[in-house]
């Protein structure tokens, strides 16, 4: 890959997830400027503190092993088997799902695990040509390739990274695409509709053209719905003319959705605002550190007045009982965001 060698990672260790690293620099990520204009107290808890619901890590797990599936696929250049790629979902999900996710859930192991087999199996790897992908993958190290790059600083002078990782740098059109796995409960127009204005996107392209000394034209989405695969032994399947429970798996679905452009104008903008929630996002760390129990009750709750209340995690578990720090320990796991593993 031709780089301007700004900052891939590879050897960035010293850090446990976004925050302040043993280095001096405190590191954001777009999950993390995202929820901090949604809510000051879910950011906090989640990307500060650390703290997720079960049901939350449950998605992020199986969204992880679906990356990993994918990698393993991708990065095989068509040498990688089957097996191979479903033994990486495997040795992330496998364990924690069983004892965690019941067998009948849309999450669990084996309904994630076969519409992940049934993608796979669809987009076989030719050498970097991939059935159904309108780009290329020319080079194994285009897969998965994080990046920390300067963002802003800081009133106190601390330095603000920005980092992330491109799930495929795609070769297209003489320039390169951003490719970014989602998995999703459902793919519907409204999935299709966050994407044209989606700040992730624009965070991904803004680093690309950071790094990269060929254009990067805008970003795909690789959509796979995690729904529950049909199984009623009963029931006969309109589409398919036989039982769902032998045309289960034919229902599982993804979507490509792109590509989405971003011009300089665009990028001007979402660099602004970036920068101005790192900087945000600085402050709450410097004041709060890691005393959850002084500052939990006291963080702005934006969510009341923007409608995020109703979609967040910690809605039931924490704001709804008074956000009493004890009862969201209890309530909550510990698991410390890292894009990099994600």
């Amino acid at each position: 890959m031709s780089t301007r060698e700004l900052a891939l990672v590879g050897e960035v260790c010293e850090w446990t997830g976004i925050g302040m690293g043993s280095d001096g620099k405190f590191r954001v990520d777009s999950s993390a400027l995202k929820s901090g204009y949604k809510c000051t107290t879910a950011a906090t808890l989640r990307y500060i503190w650390g703290l997720v619901s079960k049901s939350e890590r449950a998605n992020l797990l199986a969204g992880t092993a679906l990356h990993k599936a994918i990698e393993t696929h991708l990065k095989g250049m068509g040498a990688t088997s089957l097996d191979e790629s479903l033994r990486a979902f495997d040795t992330i999900y496998l364990e924690w799902a069983s004892q965690n996710v019941a067998a009948d859930d849309k999450l669990s192991w084996q309904n994630t695990r076969l519409i992940t087999q049934k993608w796979l199996e669809a987009h076989p790897n030719n050498e970097g040509v991939v059935a159904g992908f309108p780009f290329t993958i020319s080079q194994v190290d285009h897969v998965e390739v994080g990046f920390e790059i300067p963002l802003t600083t800081a009133e106190d002078g601390t330095e603000i990274l920005l980092l992330g990782r491109l799930d495929v740098l795609g070769d297209y059109q003489g320039g390169y695409v951003v490719v970014d796995h989602k998995s999703t409960g459902f793919i519907n127009q409204q999935w299709f509709d966050q994407w044209p204005m989606d700040c992730s996107i624009d965070a991904y392209v803004w680093a690309a053209r950071q790094l990269l000394d060929r254009p990067v034209l805008g970003a795909f989405i690789n959509g796979v719905q995690f729904s529950k695969l049909p199984s009623d032994g009963t029931r006969k399947c309109k589409d398919h003319g036989t039982k769902y429970s032998e045309c289960g798996p034919m229902h599982a679905k993804w979507e490509l959705a792109g590509l989405y452009e971003r011009n300089e104008a665009m990028l001007a903008g979402w660099k602004a605002d970036a920068d101005q929630m790192a900087q945000g996002l600085y402050k709450i760390y410097s004041l709060v550190g890691n005393d959850i129990d002084s500052y939990l009750d006291q963080l702005q709750q934006e969510g009341k007045f923007t409608g995020e209340c109703r979609w967040c995690e910690y809605k039931k578990a924490v704001c709804e009982i008074g956000r009493r720090a004890g009862v969201a320990r209890a309530q909550l796991e510990f698991a410390p965001w890292n894009p990099l593993e994600h």
